[in-house]
């Protein structure tokens, strides 16, 4: 984004389109190393809110000066600066892991990677990524393997209101799974995967997908516990609880944490 990181950053103004590709982007890049990286993540101090200087310590090259060394760490707790957005979904991807441990997963499978549509899908544990690195396709319908058959929900999207993007994917749709080629025949299958969805991939977005358990009891009660931890622990009060509660059902964990911001916890439910 380069100098546009200390002019175009205000929520006050329309982003303009570098602020736009480079908030996109910062999100994918980051995922992508998270995601396919191994089974841990590394983040430099103040890189997951896209901090718009180095860090240069004092040394005889820089003249000993101290300029560089520190930190703007108020960036992102400014509620009208666009930082937040990247912190927000970083810290969305570290609460991801938690609630579906995907990096201590030993199944790993890349099962498609276009080069023309520059669409990249992978499997990491039982959620389904979908990265779509193209500048200007968004592929509706857009088909994509995986291994266990039922029904698929946004878990995840880069592209959602309270991470600054523009709220192209429905995070209440049920995916739902048809069976591919010929069971225990990989070449037979889609990308040798045995099943597969369909699924709308926006330019420049990764959206993550996990598979809803029908039988499962109880599912409101357990959103809303990550819910009141995270709120909990961010000083929410009693009563935004309790505000929560009316709005969990058909809700994701994005639609549930919303943004990071010390000291306060917003939560955008219905919204995209």
């Amino acid at each position: 984004m380069d100098k546009e990181m200390y002019s175009s950053m205000s929520c006050l103004m329309e982003a303009s389109p570098v602020i736009e590709r480079g908030i996109a982007l910062h999100k994918m890049i980051h995922f992508i190393t998270m995601a396919l990286g191994g089974d841990g993540y590394l983040d430099f101090m103040g890189n997951e809110f896209g901090h718009p200087d180095w860090i240069d310590f004092p040394r005889e090259g820089n003249g000993w000066s101290y300029d560089k060394c520190r930190r703007q760490w108020d960036l992102v707790d400014a509620d009208h600066l666009r930082f937040k957005f990247m912190n927000g979904f970083h810290r969305a991807m570290n609460l991801l892991d938690d609630k579906f441990p995907f990096l201590a997963s030993t199944k790993q499978i890349v099962s498609s990677t276009g080069e023309e549509d520059k669409v990249i899908v992978f499997e990491r544990g039982d959620l389904v990524f979908v990265f779509n690195f193209h500048p200007e396709n968004t592929y509706d319908g857009y088909k994509v393997g995986c291994d266990l058959p039922g029904k698929y929900r946004v878990a995840l999207d880069s592209d959602a209101l309270e991470f600054g993007g523009l709220g192209r994917v429905g995070h209440d749709v049920d995916h739902f799974t048809s069976p591919e080629g010929i069971p225990g025949v990989p070449e037979t299958n889609f990308n040798n995967r045995p099943n597969s969805f369909k699924v709308l991939s926006p330019p420049r977005t990764c959206v993550v997908y996990y598979r809803v358990e029908e039988n499962q009891q109880g599912s409101d009660a357990e959103e809303l516990a990550v819910v009141a931890d995270v709120a909990l622990q961010d000083g929410a009060e009693a009563a935004d609880l309790v505000a929560m509660q009316g709005h969990l059902e058909g809700s994701t964990l994005v639609d549930n944490i919303g943004s990071d911001k010390t000291g306060d916890v917003e939560v955008e439910m219905g919204d995209v």
